[in-house]
């Protein structure tokens, strides 16, 4: 599932006036401005020599680069779009996602702590003092559903509300090149996050390849900004993405959510069930998803099906074949790509009396309040 899949945006029509609000009574001539309900015709030219201010819709949902209107772009989370009458634009996104959640021995918190880290003013002098670029890059590669999507989602979220950043869907890199560029003449130090999900069809079939190596590690790179990518399929990608510290420095797996975290979502979704009951359900949801649960507490809890109709449906659907070949990892207890990884061999069931203690623990560090 894509992380952009709950979210929406404005979209110009062909042959659409785009029009800019501004608080100032002068526009530059030409930019297609609308002043007192009177558009003034565009006249574009060479587009990328009027782009030092940022122009938008009046709903502010469409931002593109122009000589004198808006001099920050509003925070959120964007697609990279072009036209051959504004040249390269934002296209703002609409947030729509289920509660999200930090759970317990989730590799995604290792994810934004490093990410954290990296926007921190020491980290930069540290990079800069040694001449290095202040960028990031990291993959995370893992089975559907295992908390990839969901760890974009929280890191959108920080960077937004945290940092004032902006975040980018990319899927083609001659336009997110364009929007980047663009972006850093308008604002040199806001920070960026690019997010290239299922990486693997981007590059497919070697598309595009000197092209997103150019953008992490080429002539194309810019300063203050973390690519953050994702992928189902390691073993699709060329090495030199998977294997090249400075285009991807951190290579992580992100498993299935363990036992541990899949009580604590069961627990804060239905704060009322007992121990003995969560440590059934968790039983038996072995290698499920965060998905996958949340199908389980609907099909029971909403629907009013029994635990084992919902778990014997879900089961049925999950035993198709995968389309992936085992990865090395999963024979070898290698990654395939560079890193020894941790393997994860079939999970202990938690105790009642173990989930009790867990409680104890999330009470103690906020994760939930109600146990």
């Amino acid at each position: 599932m894509s992380a952009e899949a709950g979210y929406s945006g404005y979209q110009p029509q062909d042959g659409e006036n785009l029009t800019v609000s501004s608080s100032r009574p002068s526009v530059a001539k030409g930019e297609g401005a609308s002043l007192g309900g009177k558009v003034v015709e565009a006249d574009f030219g060479k587009v990328e020599d009027r782009q030092r201010c940022w122009a938008t819709t009046p709903d502010k949902s469409t931002w593109y680069g122009t000589s004198d209107v808006e001099e920050l772009l509003e925070s959120g989370l964007f697609r990279c779009a072009h036209s051959d009458k504004i040249g390269y634009y934002l296209q703002k996104i609409i947030i729509a996602t289920d509660e999200l959640y930090n759970l317990p021995d989730m590799v995604c918190g290792d994810v934004i702590s490093e990410i954290r880290e990296f926007w921190m003013d020491e980290t930069r002098n540290e990079l800069e003092k040694r001449g290095y670029l202040y960028k990031r890059g990291i993959l995370m590669f893992g089975e559907p559903g295992s908390g990839k999507t969901s760890t974009i989602q929280q890191l959108i979220k920080i960077l937004i509300e945290d940092y004032d950043g902006i975040a980018m869907f990319a899927t083609q890199p001659h336009i997110l090149t364009g929007c980047l560029q663009m972006l850093r003449r308008i604002e040199k130090d806001r920070p960026i996050v690019v997010i290239m999900e299922d990486f693997e069809t981007l590059t497919e079939h070697g598309q595009h390849e000197n092209e997103w190596l150019a953008i992490l590690d080429g002539e194309s790179q810019i300063d203050n900004v973390v690519f953050l990518a994702t992928t189902n399929y390691p073993e699709k990608l060329d090495k030199r993405f998977k294997d090249r510290p400075s285009r991807f420095d951190l290579v992580t797996e992100v498993p299935m959510p363990s036992a541990k975290a899949r009580a604590a979502y069961i627990k804060i979704k239905e704060p009322d069930m007992a121990a003995e009951e969560i440590a059934e359900w968790v039983e038996k949801t072995e290698n499920y998803s965060v998905a996958h649960l949340k199908e389980v507490i609907i099909s029971v809890k909403v629907w009013k099906r029994t635990l084992q109709a919902a778990l014997d449906r879900l089961n049925g659907m999950r035993k198709r074949e995968a389309s992936s070949e085992k990865t090395e990892r999963q024979a070898k207890g290698k990654s395939g790509i560079g890193f020894t990884t941790e393997t994860y061999e079939s999970e202990d069931t938690p105790s009642p009396k173990t989930i009790k203690k867990w409680f104890a623990e999330w009470k103690d560090n906020g994760l939930i309040e109600h146990v």
